[in-house]
């Protein structure tokens, strides 16, 4: 037999059957030949591609079909061609976002591809969709524009960047070449070079390149594009990915950079990563005379000396290698005159994030006067060696990097070594151990800042073996240009005078101070024991300046400041500031004063200084002023020599003067100018003679610029030897007694007339206290006239309470002793009432121009009021604390969400304890138990709105864990809307009562479920005997028992209900519900029962939805019984259904009773039975609409009410199209 295949010849006939069939087939079918292109596209191809058949066939899959390609699809067409087997493939349209299922099956001439439904397990499908949303999100989440090409450079897929810069949509540009997007086509030029990198990339080179692209014609970017090839695991190409970054602000900024390295005033250059001349600023064209065409790529070195031309290019193929930073010497010829001059040349690479090179920048530093300082001092070294040999010191010089290139004679014998030893960096093996470290930080600091070096340290001396010390002195030596040649030192022999200053430095530390040395630099050289151990410093610690870290960080900038100005300027150096106990941590105030050490010539050698600890009299200054800043009159004070040198903040607020300006003389500025000279007289002879001070001058307000007349007093304090220490002065505002003294010269009938009208009592004594005046409110009050006062200084006694008198009488003698005002406050009686009313008597004593009490003016003011509502907020205050003491109900105080404050029994009820309060650990946020925390949250927005919160159910966490049931109100406080108090019941005995009767409800009706089960099927049993044995009457006496049986079952049932709601384990079946035919089924039953009402429905509702069918028929059965059973008088029940896309709306609406607004929220309670005779008279227990709420809102809908009483209810249910019960 023949193994050949048999083909079987397509005939007319059967290819018109085929194309019919192929036409049928709800898939879209494609067929396409080798190259790709489209051959055959049925109508449901036509659909999915939105093109007719003309405009798709004759073009390439991926041209005529956008909105189908993908990676995936093109991946697996190209595996179907290869392997010649059928393939499948599903992937996500990146334009439409629609899952596809594409079935492969290659032909005699290419392939024929089928777009159908998904057939795999929805798990699958769900792994598929995410793998293809990484791949998208990963796609849209890079910053820079991704294109994935095929080999050719078709377009496959791209991410949003590109698109949204050229303004195209996706469908737009999948399928068409690369270089044919108007980004690339625009310029030519650019549009060839990639097509060039495609060609590259399809080799499998990682091609990178830059370009200016024109995504739009207003929009230009420079982009750095980058083209890998992705590889199946044959290792052969399937695609290309295009990375396009944004490179413009790079390119913009290297722009920039080109202008300002044309400013710099150096050569200045760039190269490539791989060393080839890029650029060169225009001082290095001008200095060469090249131009860039003859500089770039390695033309540059024509340029150099042809001596160091092989050996700088050596040193540059190196750098370029390595990464390394460039750095050599080389002479370049001047492009005019043809001279070669000397630079130092640097170059560094710069790196990408990667550590990539980008560029290679570099500069050229002419050091030709450098190099012929070097050989001058090369030429005359010889000299200065014969120099160096002579001098008394150990001499020395070093490179600039600090290597030491000779060492006088007298060093070799001093140390016993040889230049092998000694030179480059030996020398310091001959340093003290202890000195080695600190003088090599010093020494390498000297070298990196180019500054002096000077340092003492001791040396070995190689005969006897001790360390003598020396004092190293360096000096740099720098060409014209600035530039470090050379280090010049010498080391000086100071043992002797270390000797010295130590043998001081132990007198010193004798010394019941603190004392310290510093350089003429400020820098401190020296501190004593007593010093180091109260600052717990080492001696290094605290040399230099670091004995500023033990001065308080309030004091450190003045101290610094002071101390600098004394250095500079040579001045004495005296500052007050804070110094840290190192041991304690406590800050003490020391007077510090340093003076200058001179020379014959005045030049400092050091400073000396003390520190002497002042903390003791700061404090008493401190404690002082802040007596005298509470005084309520201008203080200040003054030395012994009567500068004045402090005053209180009430001076300084009154004459708006700084302590400052205010010190010496400055205060006479605030003076009158007619009293400046009077009062400083006055003043200076009281300095003199030490005697008191006494005058009364006016003062100008800083502020308004008036003046006010003061009486200035002052008193020295001495010491125990009698010498003044320090004058306290005082102000005191004498204006209104001034004016009061004025007045009385110019009218005493005026004031008078004055007193009598004032609603006060109002008198007037002599110094002595003898009485001068009452006016008649005085004499009315009490009955008695002046006549009956003046014998007696203390007749006035008699009219104050017994309980007052002892203490005003002190008050008053004290008062004419010192001559301060008066005030009193004291009861006095009625003469014809005989009552007492509380009074406030003030009293001021009037002097004249000696500052002697010629009167003493004082009133009498009626306080009885005042006193009475202390009284009352008193006992006020005292009903509050008994509430909030109360172990009965629970207060507390908030701020915010934070509890402040609150009673023992709200502690008791939580768990908390004082401790907790003080430290802030109680938030009734945080102690609200979670399943009331939306209901806390909208009480907080009712106190917030009203200001009161009417008393609500919640738990609180206590702080052992456990829940506690409460009920709480509050009232915010009127003058901060962020604090409230509220009041806390235990409610634990009441929700146990809930729970007992749920329980007992629980119990009974499933007690109660199975006798009555098993009664009505007995019922039904027998009645169905009965009648069958035509016993009729007894029969239907028996149907007229099973309504009353329902009825019962009815009501077991809803208790059920409620017992599994109150528990949450009610149960519900998911399934799709015809809403609008169990509308009709309900009302159609409902009809059926009901004799006495029509029930119209009218409306439509939406076909279906997600839910439990028996409880929704549930819930619409008990709104039509309940409008049946409280409408007894109407003849109709109407049920409106409406819907829309979202939801569906049913309105059961009745004729009946109605319900009073106030009930209508509470009636969904469980229950809950509206309270009118009418409602009462209608049986019922109050379960049907608590269980109706409970099931819509189980329905994710809502329930609302809207009624009047004598017209009807209407009850409106609101359902969500789309329902998870």
């Amino acid at each position: 037999m023949s193994n050949a295949k048999q083909t079987k010849r397509v005939t007319p006939g059967s290819r018109e059957t085929l194309l019919h069939m192929l036409e049928t087939l709800p898939d879209a079918v494609f067929v396409v030949d080798d190259t790709e292109t489209i051959v055959y596209a049925n109508a449901s191809a036509q659909t999915l591609s939105r093109t007719t058949r003309e405009e798709v066939c004759g073009t390439s899959l991926w041209c005529g079909a956008p909105h189908l390609v993908s990676p995936s699809l093109y991946q697996a067409v190209h595996k179907a061609k290869q392997t010649r087997e059928p393939t499948e493939v599903e992937y996500v349209s990146p334009a439409t976002n629609s899952w596809l299922h594409v079935s492969l099956s290659p032909t005699d001439e290419g392939l024929a591809l089928f777009f159908h439904k998904n057939l795999e397990p929805p798990h699958f499908q769900d792994a598929l969709s995410r793998n293809e949303q990484m791949y998208r999100d990963l796609l849209e989440s890079f910053s820079d524009g991704v294109t994935i090409v095929t080999p050719d450079g078709l377009v496959l897929d791209i991410n949003q960047r590109p698109l949204a810069d050229a303004h195209l949509r996706r469908e737009q540009v999948v399928g068409t070449p690369l270089t044919d997007l108007p980004a690339w086509s625009s310029d030519l030029v650019v549009q060839e070079h990639l097509r060039a990198a495609i060609a590259r990339a399809r080799q499998g080179e990682i091609v990178r390149f830059e370009a200016r692209i024109h995504p739009r014609t207003d929009l230009s970017l420079d982009i750095l594009m980058t083209i890998t090839a992705h590889r199946d695991a044959s290792q052969q190409i399937e695609y290309l990915i295009c990375a396009g970054r944004d490179i413009t602000e790079r390119k913009h900024a290297e722009d920039e950079l080109r202008v300002l390295i044309d400013a710099i005033p150096q050569l200045v250059w760039m190269a490539r990563p791989d060393g080839s001349r890029e650029y060169s600023n225009r001082r290095w064209c001008d200095s060469t005379d090249m131009t860039a065409e003859q500089y770039q790529g390695d033309g540059w070195l024509q340029a150099i000396h042809p001596d160091d031309q092989q050996r700088i290019l050596e040193v540059w193929q190196r750098a370029v290698q390595t990464d390394r930073p460039y750095e050599t010497e080389l002479r370049l010829r001047h492009g005019t005159t043809g001279a070669y001059r000397w630079f130092l040349v640097r170059a560094m690479p710069y790196k990408d994030d990667q550590g990539t090179i980008l560029k290679w920048f570099g500069t050229c530093t002419d050091i030709e006067e450098q190099k012929r300082a070097e050989q001058k001092l090369k030429e005359s070294e010889e000299n200065w060696r014969v120099l160096a040999e002579t001098v008394p010191q150990l001499v020395w010089t070093t490179s600039p990097d600090g290597s030491v290139e000779y060492w006088n004679q007298r060093w070799y014998d001093y140390s016993g070594s040889s230049p092998e030893h000694a030179l480059g960096h030996g020398w310091s093996q001959f340093l003290h151990p202890d000195d080695l470290e600190h003088t090599l930080t010093v020494w390498h600091h000297a070298l990196a800042s180019g500054e002096a070096y000077e340092i003492e340290y001791r040396l070995r001396d190689d005969q006897t073996g001790a360390y003598r010390w020396f004092l190293a002195r360096g000096t740099p030596v720098r060409d014209e240009a600035g530039q470090i040649v050379k280090w010049f030192g010498t080391c000086t022999d100071i043992h002797d005078k270390k000797q010295a200053e130590a043998e001081l430095r132990v007198l010193i530390d004798a010394i019941p101070q603190f004392v310290w040395i510093a350089g003429p630099d400020g820098s401190i050289t020296y501190n004593n024991q007593r010093l180091i151990d109260f600052l717990a410093m080492t001696h290094e610690q605290a040399e230099g300046a670091g004995w500023m870290a033990g001065v308080h960080p309030d004091d450190r900038q003045r101290v610094w400041e002071a101390w600098q100005t004394s250095i500079e300027t040579g001045v004495p150096y005296e500052v007050e500031h804070r110094l840290q106990d190192g041991t304690s941590g406590a800050y003490r105030w020391f007077l510090v004063r340093g003076v200058p050490q001179r020379n014959a010539q005045g030049t400092i050698l050091h400073w000396v200084g003390t520190c002497t600890d002042i903390h003791d009299k700061k404090q008493a200054e401190e404690e002082l002023r802040a007596l005298i800043d509470a005084i309520p009159q201008l203080v200040w004070t003054g030395r012994p020599d009567g500068y004045r040198d402090s005053f209180n903040q009430r001076w300084r607020d009154y004459t708006g003067l700084s302590t400052e300006g205010a010190q010496g003389e400055g205060w006479l500025q605030c003076l009158h100018p007619e009293d400046r000279q009077r009062v400083l007289s006055v003043w200076q002879r009281a300095v003199q003679t030490g005697g008191v001070y006494e005058i009364e001058l006016r003062l100008r307000h800083g502020t308004t610029g008036e003046y006010r007349w003061f009486l200035a007093r002052a008193m020295p304090v001495r010491n125990e030897s009698g010498q003044i220490l320090k004058w306290f002065g005082t102000s005191t505002d004498i204006e209104e007694q001034k004016r009061a003294e004025q007045q009385l010269k110019e009218s005493e009938e005026n004031w008078r007339v004055l007193a009598e009208t004032l609603p006060q009592f109002v008198w007037t004594m002599f110094p002595n206290g003898r009485l001068d005046y009452l006016n008649q409110r005085w004499c009315d009050y009490t009955g008695f006239t002046p006549e009956h006062m003046q014998s007696d200084r203390w007749a006035h006694l008699q009219f104050i309470h017994p309980d007052d008198r002892e203490g005003n009488r002190a008050l008053w003698q004290q008062t004419l002793e010192t001559g301060e005002p008066f005030e009193s406050k004291h009861r006095l009686r009625n003469g014809q009432t005989g009552a007492y009313r509380w009074v406030l008597a003030r009293a001021m004593p009037v002097r004249d121009e000696t500052g002697q009490i010629v009167k003493w003016f004082g009133t009498g003011t009626d306080i009885e009021d005042q006193k009475r509502m202390e009284e009352a907020l008193r006992q006020s205050q005292e009903r509050a604390s008994v509430l909030m003491n109360s172990n009965i109900i629970g207060i507390f105080l908030a701020e915010g969400d934070q509890i402040v404050d609150a009673n023992d029994s709200f502690l008791r009820m939580t768990g908390y304890t004082r401790e907790d309060l003080r430290t802030g650990n109680m938030s009734w946020i945080r102690m609200t138990s979670p399943d009331y925390l939306a209901r806390t949250r909208q009480a907080q927005q009712e106190l917030d709105t009203q200001q009161y919160l009417e008393p609500y159910e919640k738990e609180y966490l206590c702080k052992d864990g456990s829940c506690f049931p409460v009920l709480v109100g509050s009232v915010a406080f009127q003058h901060n809307s962020r604090q409230c108090i509220s009041f806390v019941l235990d409610n634990s005995a009441r929700k146990e009562l809930e729970q007992r009767k749920d329980d007992f409800i629980s119990m009974a009706s499933h007690e109660l479920r199975n006798p009555l089960a098993a009664l009505k099927m007995q019922t039904q049993l027998v009645r169905k005997r009965l009648e069958k044995q035509s016993h009729h009457e007894a029969a239907t006496a028996l149907f007229r028992m099973e309504g009353p049986v329902k009825q019962l079952e009815r009501l077991i049932g809803e208790l059920l209900d409620v017992s599994k709601i109150q528990a949450g384990k009610l149960e519900y079946r998911q399934e799709t519900v015809d809403l609008d035919a169990l509308l009709h089924e309900v009302a159609d039953t409902m009809q059926q029962l009901s004799t006495t009402h029509a029930i119209v429905v009218r409306g439509a509702a939406p076909s279906s939805l997600v839910g439990d069918k028996d409880r929704l028929g549930q819930v619409f059965t008990n709104l039509i019984s309940n409008a049946i059973k409280y409408s007894p008088g109407a003849e109709m029940v109407e049920m409106d259904l409406d819907a829309s896309p979202e939801t569906a709306i049913i309105r059961v609406h009745d004729h009946g009773l109605g319900i009073p607004q106030e009930q209508c929220d509470k009636i969904f309670e469980r229950f809950y039975r509206a309270t009118g005779p009418k409602q009462k008279a209608i049986p019922g227990l109050g379960m049907g609409l608590y269980i109706v709420a409970e099931i819509v809102k189980r329905h994710g809908g809502a329930i609302t009410v809207d009624s009047e009483v004598g017209k009807g209810s209407t009850f409106t249910v609101t359902l969500p199209c789309k329902c998870d019960a």
